[in-house]
């Protein structure tokens, strides 16, 4: 049986938007098209991972506080999975960091934003992480 297409639903809130608006108009330093395309990368690693490894998202929400893909609660993933949708996006950036090695400033702002979300900070990535090798060991609410 077909499996049936499930439609993701994307959403901007308003903060998102008068900020994204705000940050390219106020960029003095021709970095912020960059920086935004940076973040497009690394949310797109994220997909794609999730697309490798069979799930689809429920939904994209572009909010105040940056990009949140949330997961369909019906589709169980594995820690060792979970780790690596979350390891995908600052993947893309390291990796895009190393490939455009000659060409600073891309660098630079694949770099910056790779490593930053590979921090041990709940919202980030790297606090994501974290929190499944931490569940891979202990009780769920101690981790």
């Amino acid at each position: 049986m077909p499996q049936r297409e499930r439609k993701i639903s994307v959403r901007f809130s308003v903060p998102f938007l008068c900020g994204l608006i705000l940050f390219l108009l106020s960029d003095r330093t021709g970095l912020g098209g960059q920086m935004v395309l940076a973040a497009l990368a690394h949310e797109t690693g994220h997909l794609i991972a999730m697309t490798v490894l069979g799930e689809q998202p429920q939904s994209i929400v572009f909010g105040g506080f940056g990009v949140r893909i949330e997961k369909r609660p019906d589709f169980g993933l594995s820690y060792g999975q979970e780790i690596c949708i979350y390891a995908a996006g600052p993947s893309v950036n390291l990796l895009t960091a190393a490939l455009f090695f000659h060409f600073p400033a891309i660098r630079r702002v694949h770099l910056l934003l790779g490593v930053f979300n590979l921090l041990p900070i709940s919202v980030l990535d790297g606090g994501q992480i974290l929190r499944c090798l931490l569940q891979r060991r202990m009780e769920i609410s101690r981790a």
